[in-house]
């Protein structure tokens, strides 16, 4: 079901991601606090509008049960993780990984980065792409991903508390872009800071066909 942009409910990036000490990516346990809101429309600030916060890493953290109101690991899938939360109309799941490299260097940011595709039947919201930087995106300035020879611009947001999250405009890009990284084995997102500082940061796609496959059997 395609929505106008102005209507379409997403999975908000207002993230608190809960990390752990396992794994290829550091990742055994995730759990954003999702919201349900419209997606920014592209090309108007939304201040009001959550982007996405940074990940916090807690003492310590492990797969949990959406039943109990946390994630649940539903499995990793070479460089990609697969999680479900809630049920019902509220359930929602999501695929994510890291970057495995970030340019320039900045070790807080291979903690704080993440890529994301996103699902909640209950809101129409079929495998929406969204990207975690690790920092507030220059105003107006757009994201973008490049496999091989295609190239994705994103539009790009920052919230109240200076952090970035950034959205394709539209549905049939987020289709061609999620078949795109079906056929690829790596993809780059390059960004703008609030600072200035352009960046680039390099992900694996090795295993995302598994993990949407994984999201989509939990999330109907």
């Amino acid at each position: 079901m395609m929505l106008p942009l102005h209507t379409k409910i997403s999975l908000s990036l207002s993230l608190t991601l809960a990390l752990a000490a396992a794994g290829t990516l550091g990742l055994s346990a995730a759990a954003p606090a999702f919201a349900a809101t419209a997606k920014p429309a592209a090309g108007k600030p939304a201040a009001s509008k959550p982007a996405a916060k940074a990940p916090a890493k807690p003492a310590a953290a492990k797969p949990t049960n959406s039943s109990t109101g946390g994630p649940l690991l539903l499995g990793k899938f070479n460089d990609w993780y697969a999680y479900s939360n809630g049920s019902g109309a509220s359930q929602y799941c999501y695929i994510l990984s890291q970057p495995k490299s970030v340019q320039p260097e900045d070790p807080s940011r291979h903690d704080t980065a993440f890529f994301l595709i996103s699902s909640w039947p209950g809101k129409d919201v079929t495998h929406e792409p969204s990207i975690v930087p690790g920092y507030a995106y220059k105003d107006e300035t757009a994201p973008r991903v490049t496999i091989g020879a295609d190239k994705f611009d994103f539009f790009s947001r920052n919230d109240k508390e200076g952090k970035g999250g950034g959205w394709l405009k539209e549905t049939p890009e987020e289709q061609r872009l999620i078949a795109t990284m079906k056929n690829g084995s790596q993809m780059s997102i390059t960004g703008t800071s609030s600072k200035g500082v352009p960046t680039n940061d390099t992900y694996s796609l090795a295993g995302i066909s598994a993990a949407l496959q994984k999201m989509d059997a939990a999330c109907k």
